[in-house]
């Protein structure tokens, strides 16, 4: 006994189809691409209003400086303070791990090895 084989895409090709059941045999397909489209579409807006909401909080000015300045007239206690600069610097470990010459120091960073300054 000889297994079913799968129906041929030759809808286009064959003279006996009437463009309704072309149409109706397409309609399917299309209406998955379509779907696929507006999806598409959905995700790529959620994902720049999400990008653009936190790429304004770093843009909107706010600086290590003023957040000094915050902590010294008392607006922020020493807790609020070191979780608010450990996340303008992108550092979310305590404050100790942050080497001398990570993001914001003036001074570049020396080797521990003292033979690896001299080459």
């Amino acid at each position: 006994m000889m297994a079913p084989s799968a129906p041929r895409l030759s809808l286009a090709s064959s003279p006996n189809v009437a463009p309704g059941e072309l149409f109706m045999a397409i309609m399917p397909w299309l209406a998955v691409l379509v779907a696929f489209v507006i999806v598409g579409w959905i995700l790529l807006s959620i994902i720049r209003r999400t990008s653009r909401n936190t790429d304004s909080l770093l843009n909107d000015g706010f600086t290590l400086g003023q957040l000094r300045k915050m902590h010294a007239r008392g607006e922020l206690t020493s807790e609020e303070y070191e979780q608010a600069r450990s996340i303008i610097l992108g550092h979310h470990g305590s404050p100790a791990d942050i080497s001398p010459g990570a993001a914001g120091s003036d001074t570049p960073m020396e080797s521990e090895n003292p033979d690896a300054n001299d080459q």
